[in-house]
């Protein structure tokens, strides 16, 4: 009886282009090469991911990847926020001393709301010349005369922020100027600076001032504008009663903290007093003002018995 013999190729090819499509998922690349075996014994109703591993397992091993999702707009890491702006940060942001320093930061401001530090990769500038010097966003402020705004700004990648600091008139008397040299002259120069330019010398505390009598100093120490020629206000003749006597006084208003290059005294006489005589005036009367001055009244130490003269002497003691 002639029998027929079945190949078991059907099956195996079978089997085989199973093995390849279940191997060539992502994370097995060499598929159905590393396939050698031949599976046709027994019948082949259904094939399971475990009965594959057995089957192949000196040549395959399988990991377990989980399922990743891509969104649009989705922020994994902090980096992938979409950055849409610049921003200056920093302790003092506001003011900085002259001579003194400040760290500023350059954050970027991202589209989640988060931020990322850029200090020392972002192109800091400055224009002012308050400012020394400012690298990776440490600011070194300059000598000024008068508070100043100095303004500081921050580019990265195309975006610019801004921010204006003050550098603040801390040290009087120390702002070098030409040909006139303001610092150290006894006179602080934000007052010389408020009333001329830098450098003039007019600003000079000997130099007369538009009256043509006065020097500066003197106009300074009554709080007075040297370039006009009003000076009431600066002081004025009373009477003042002392043990049912009657005395001449005088009522100054000058400044109440005066620098150390000046000082003054009050002196009464029978004709007109000498500048370096007897400070003979007894003071009566003071009380400080809200604009920085005092108003002080002083006697004379003789009643009025015939004509006296009172002299407020200011001294420049830098001379």
């Amino acid at each position: 009886m002639n029998s027929s013999i079945q190949a078991p190729c059907n099956r195996d090819v079978v089997l085989r282009m199973l093995l390849a499509s279940i191997l060539a998922s992502p994370g097995c690349l060499t598929a159905a090469s590393l396939v050698s075996s031949s599976f046709y014994s027994g019948s082949l109703n259904s094939l399971s991911l475990t009965e594959l591993q057995s089957s192949v397992a000196p040549l395959i091993s399988f990991s377990n990847v989980g399922v990743q999702e891509l969104r649009s707009g989705y922020i994994a890491q902090r980096y992938d926020a979409a950055f849409v702006n610049i921003d200056v940060v920093g302790a003092g942001l506001a003011e900085v001393p002259e001579t003194g320093s400040v760290q500023l930061e350059a954050h970027t401001i991202n589209q989640d709301g988060t931020f990322y530090e850029v200090t020392d990769q972002a192109n800091w500038t400055e224009t002012s010349p308050a400012i020394a010097n400012l690298s990776a966003g440490l600011l070194q402020a300059d000598v000024v005369g008068l508070d100043t705004i100095a303004p500081v700004s921050v580019t990265w990648f195309g975006k610019t922020a801004s921010r204006d600091l003050t550098v603040l008139n801390t040290i009087a008397d120390n702002f070098s100027t030409a040909p006139y040299n303001f610092a150290g002259d006894g006179i602080p120069d934000d007052w010389q600076l408020q009333y001329y330019p830098a450098g003039s010398t007019n600003a000079d505390p000997m130099a007369l001032s538009i009256d043509g009598r006065r020097e500066n100093y003197f106009y300074y120490f009554f709080d007075l504008d040297p370039t006009q020629l009003n000076t009431s206000g600066a002081a004025a003749s009373v009477v003042v009663e002392h043990n049912n006597q009657r005395y001449l006084g005088l009522e100054i208003n000058r400044r109440k903290d005066l620098p150390t290059s000046l000082s003054f005294a009050v002196r009464f006489g029978d004709d007109v007093p000498v500048a370096n005589g007897v400070a003979n005036g007894v003071l009566v009367y003071n009380t400080d003002n809200p604009d920085g001055t005092v108003t002080e009244v002083w006697r004379d130490a003789t009643p009025i018995s015939a004509t006296r003269f009172g002299l407020v002497d200011v001294a420049f003691n830098n001379l």
